[in-house]
């Protein structure tokens, strides 16, 4: 396999894409399968540490900055790939990791029904000066803010990572 065939990689450009035209139902389908492709390209990059380099006899100038400059481009690859698995955890963790507190933060923050005084409670999310109305189970809270967090998401691109305030990303 050519170094440049690695870098440049078709399976992590179109999963790039498929995640680009995502709605609020594949999202998650198609974060898990970006993620599968950035470990399958990580395992790639990998890979490269056991080709063996060219010995050459009397190695001239241009020979040994091709060599760096494809180390740097390896490098600068695993560097970039990284960065997007660290993102992509955090934003697959965000639609499907969260508790009754993050759902009743959640409501609140997108202003779920209208309202922005949620609380957890034992048996699921209510309003907090509504204790008359059974609110939400857990299952629908968390149900709703996963699929809140998802929309805010694919409309502004806002991102609720664990232990974060809602932020729009850049």
């Amino acid at each position: 396999m050519k170094i440049i065939d690695l870098i440049i990689n078709e399976d992590i450009v179109e999963a790039e894409l498929a995640f680009a035209m995502a709605t609020s139902t594949d999202i998650i389908e198609l974060c898990q399968n970006y993620l599968l492709c950035l470990n399958r390209y990580r395992d790639q990059l990998l890979g490269l540490k056991e080709i063996p380099e060219i010995q050459l006899r009397e190695p001239s100038s241009f020979n040994r900055e091709l060599t760096d400059q494809a180390r740097k481009a390896v490098r600068a690859a695993m560097e970039e790939m990284n960065r997007k698995r660290t993102y992509f955890d955090a934003l697959l963790a965000s639609f499907v990791q969260i508790s009754g507190y993050d759902a009743a933060k959640t409501l609140n923050a997108l202003r779920f029904k209208g309202f922005d005084s949620w609380e957890s409670y034992s048996g699921g999310v209510r309003l907090k000066y509504n204790r008359d109305d059974r609110g939400l189970t857990m299952d629908e809270a968390v149900k709703a803010a996963s699929l809140l967090r998802r929309e805010a998401y694919l409309e502004n691109k806002t991102t609720f990572f664990p232990g974060a305030m809602p932020a729009a990303s850049a």
